[in-house]
């Protein structure tokens, strides 16, 4: 309980523009595994909440674009965080991927 307190506390006052953070992709990929597989967390309301997050002004992300192109495609795909990070890096960005994975495939192929 105390991690969320702190953490509570200071996304409070990064919602009133009193501190900036930065973010990494990692990070929103963990907050996104644990809420989810081990919170049980709905995984829409989970989108929801990191979406808002990450749209904060004060919030700042070296690929943000790609985290919520890769969110989006959570939305709308059975797959991995990590398989809709690589597809939204792919069409973001023009790269390449070359994947034994089936899921990866069901998102560049859309």
């Amino acid at each position: 309980m105390e991690h969320y307190e702190k953490a509570k506390e200071l996304f409070y006052r990064v919602a009133k523009r009193e501190v900036e953070v930065m973010v990494s992709e990692g990070i929103i990929m963990e907050c996104y595994f644990v809420l989810l597989k081990f919170y049980k967390w709905d995984k829409n309301r989970l989108i929801d909440k990191l979406e808002k997050i990450l749209k904060m002004k004060n919030v700042f992300c070296n690929e943000k674009y790609i985290l919520l192109k890769a969110l989006e495609i959570l939305k709308v795909k059975n797959i991995d965080f990590i398989d809709a990070l690589l597809c939204a890096k792919s069409k973001a960005l023009g790269y390449k991927i070359l994947s034994f994975d089936k899921d990866i495939e069901k998102c560049l192929n859309n």
